[in-house]
């Protein structure tokens, strides 16, 4: 009896060994640079080539197919620039590791490389899109390509060459983990292009950043590239030109990228109501009929730049800048109160200001063993800067009020940071120390003359973690921040202020999850905010400096749901920020006189949630579909206030694209924003764009605005004693048609590019306007 049942249990332990469900793992690089191959697919089939399960690898270049039953497979590895490599796993009995898988480039070129639909994948601080070849055939630079990916939340304008958020909050741009201007993510070519990172939890090291778009491109020409990027307008002075070179000598590249930007319409006129209540207790109401002037704005961005590379060791970069700006706005108005409209005063309100900005960025970063890299950055920055502001009132051709507003300041700044990070198995761990140190020296003179010097530092120390248990990925992070601020003539102040850090997402499926994630972050007043000077508005109304701000917490918070079957895609989001003590204006009265100064207010609340909802390519792969639909509450709580205000709003774009054509239109209402007693109004616009790519150059047409005759923008102050609200009109704006030209010219390039992670910039000038 006891030999059957021994047998029997062998026969069940036999059959178990054939039924237990195995894993096969594995890690696959690249096999010029033995670099890891972060996002290979991994694709397991049968011993027929019949498609079974698959995967990706992680940024360690690591992959894992769990439950896989005995038997003869084959596993497939592959990835865009790299030839298909394909394994034979025949007899799988027990747990494998296939060790590493070197993947060769490929002899074809990017441009020739079909990928059938837009994959994106999910992690807990980004999503990963990979552009179709569709999507880079009919884009001629990076912005371009955005636009074709339709990534939710972001606002592309194509005729502007602008990226931008709703809710103005910040985006970080980067090329390889290089944070970049936008200039270079347009002086890209789209078939360079690998992956864009779109980090919307965006880890500690980012800063305040609410967004960061990295660009993943892979280079392996010789020699060099000349991009030439041109937008103009042929019925409105208005334009984005831009050119750069890049030159490889050895480990060496020399960069050199020019940019002009210019804005001259023609038409632009404000009108505006004002009312003013004293404190006598009379009130009086004016209202302003602006004359139709011209305005001038023009920017000029010149870089040049020198990086040394060994791959397996370091990477030194130096970027010398030099930025220049001048603008001439402002004009004249009719001022008239409603109980005698009759009796018009003529005002005058001229405004010009130009910066010169020079910087020096150093870089180095260092491979160290044990998948462990240190970094290092040090920006130094200054800026020069000139604003002069006139207001007069005439009447009869007697001059009533003449004021006249100069500053003239200089800025230095030193941004100096260091990162370490380390690979782990169970996950990634980061931490950095970062200082800010900045000397400021204004003069104004005019009607009110003064000097403010200022000194302002700021020191940021934080770790993080990111790791993932099952379904669940997480990061965890915290910070700790010291601001400290001297005016000359007035006492110093020193803040602290806790910095934590959370993100949980969990993953249902590969097309769905849901994230939540929290921080607190520090903000500090603008040195212009705490400069201890008064500029005069107008006649009645002036502008004063407060010293005596303090930096305040802002408590942030949002959830995210994603769900994708086929070519459908919703994407849905809540968020909630929460700042005590914000830092808002008020106005006060004195000696018949509404001074507008800024204070640490009670606090300021917002509550928001959109859906975007994307469907596409569809009717033969031609056409994409994108709708936005959201509201945004937003509590406002003065020390002598109180406001709240919701704004409904919709985004919605089609786009075209058949083999070298692209046809797009976009519409949108206003996204409205409302701080303290202000209400700023969005753009209520609509465009076309049309585009034909021609390989190395692309030529286009676009057309802003076609329905309609009026461009507008709206400012509303809701104070109890100097309500106003102002209508902004720049009608060339409206049917403005747009020319462009793009020509991507390489000449071979060996030299492959590596890629600094950090980028440090200083652009306040810190002068009250």
């Amino acid at each position: 009896m006891k030999q059957i049942i021994m047998a029997a249990l062998l026969i069940s332990f036999s059959w178990g060994i054939r039924a237990q469900q195995l894993q096969i793992r594995g890690k696959v690089i690249d096999l010029s640079d033995k670099s890891p191959l972060e996002f290979a697919n991994i694709t397991l089939q049968t011993a027929d080539s019949a498609f079974i399960t698959g995967t990706t690898t992680d940024s360690k270049g690591l992959f894992r197919i769990e439950k896989v039953k005995a038997g003869d497979y084959q596993v497939s590895v592959s990835s865009i620039g790299y030839k298909t490599s394909v394994v034979s796993v025949l007899g799988l009995s027990q747990p494998i590791d296939l060790g590493t898988i070197s993947l060769a480039s490929s002899s074809i070129s990017l441009d020739e490389v079909t990928v059938n639909a837009s994959a994106i994948r999910n992690t807990a601080d980004r999503k990963i899109t990979f552009p179709t070849s569709e999507q880079k055939a009919a884009s001629s630079n990076g912005i371009n390509l955005l636009n074709a990916l339709m990534l939710p939340r972001l606002e592309v304008d194509p005729i502007r060459n602008s990226v931008s958020l709703p809710n103005e909050g910040t985006i970080q741009f980067c090329i390889n983990g290089i944070k970049v201007e936008l200039s270079d993510i347009r002086g890209l070519s789209p078939q360079e292009v690998i992956r864009v990172e779109y980090h919307d939890n965006p880890g500690l090291r980012y800063g305040n950043a609410s967004v960061v778009l990295d660009y993943i491109v892979r280079r392996e020409t010789s020699g060099g590239s000349v991009n030439l990027d041109l937008s103009n307008s042929p019925t409105t002075s208005f334009g984005d030109d831009q050119v750069s070179t890049k030159f490889n000598h050895k480990k060496s590249e020399f960069g050199l990228q020019y940019a002009v930007r210019y804005r001259n319409p023609y038409h632009i006129w404000t009108e505006g109501v004002e009312t003013f209540r004293f404190e006598s207790g009379e009130t009086m109401e004016r209202t302003s009929e602006g004359l139709p002037r011209g305005m001038s704005e023009t920017a000029h961005n010149l870089s040049l730049n020198y990086n040394l590379v060994d791959n397996d060791h370091y990477y030194f970069n130096a970027t010398l800048r030099y930025f220049l700006s001048d603008e001439d706005k402002g004009g004249g108005k009719n001022l008239y109160t409603n109980n005698n409209p009759e009796d018009k005063t003529y005002a005058w309100n001229p405004n010009s200001n130009s910066t010169k900005r020079p910087s020096l960025d150093l870089y180095y970063q260092r491979s160290l063993p044990h998948k462990q890299t240190l970094i290092l950055n040090m920006v130094g920055t200054y800026i020069h800067t000139n604003a002069n502001q006139m207001y007069q009132e005439w009447k009869n051709d007697i001059l009533l009020s003449d004021i006249l507003s100069n500053v003239d300041g200089d800025k230095y700044s030193i941004i100096g940071e260091g990162i370490y990070e380390r690979q782990f198995e169970a996950g990634r761990l980061g931490g950095g120390l970062k200082h800010t140190q900045s000397w400021t020296d204004n003069t104004y003179s005019g009607t009110v003359g003064g000097r403010t010097k200022m000194k302002q530092s700021e020191t940021y120390l934080y770790t993080e973690f990111s790791g993932r248990v099952k379904k669940l990925n997480y990061t965890a992070g915290i910070g700790v921040s010291r601001s400290w601020f001297k005016q000359e003539g007035e006492e110093d102040y020193q803040y602290y202020t806790f910095r934590p850090k959370v993100s949980l997402q969990y993953n249902f499926t590969d097309n769905m999850y849901f994230r939540v994630n929290g921080s607190v972050n520090n903000v500090s007043p603008s040195l212009s905010e705490l400069s201890a000077i008064e500029q005069y508005i107008d006649t009645l109304q002036i502008r004063r400096g407060n010293p005596y701000l303090k930096p305040y917490k802002s408590y942030d918070m949002q959830a995210n749901y994603l769900y994708k079957k086929g070519i459908f895609t919703g994407d849905l989001n809540f968020y909630y920020s929460n700042s005590p003590d914000q830092i808002m204006e008020e106005v006060i009265r004195e000696n018949n006189k509404f001074i507008r100064i800024t204070d640490n207010q009670k606090g300021w609340q917002k509550l928001s949630g959109d859906l975007t909802l994307r469907v596409g390519p569809i009717i033969k792969r031609i056409i994409s579909l994108s709708v936005t639909g959201g509201v945004n509450r937003y509590i406002s709580e003065g020390n002598s206030y109180s406001h709240t205000y919701n704004n409904w709003y919709y985004r919605a774009s089609v786009m075209a694209m058949y083999k070298k054509f692209m046809a797009m239109f976009q519409i949108q209402s206003s996204y409205n924003t409302f701080v303290g007693e202000l209400l700023h109004g969005g753009e209520n616009i609509h465009m076309f764009m049309f585009r034909y790519n021609q390989g190395k150059f692309a030529v286009g047409a676009g057309l802003m605005m076609p329905f309609s005759s009026q461009y507008k923008r709206v400012e509303e102050n809701r104070n109890a004693y100097a309500p106003s609200r102002t209508n902004m009109y720049a009608n060339d704006f409206s049917r403005m048609l747009m020319l462009t030209f793009s020509w991507n010219f390489d000449f071979g390039r060996k030299f492959k590019e590596a890629n600094k992670k950090l980028w440090n910039s200083d652009e306040d000038s810190g002068i009250m306007r």
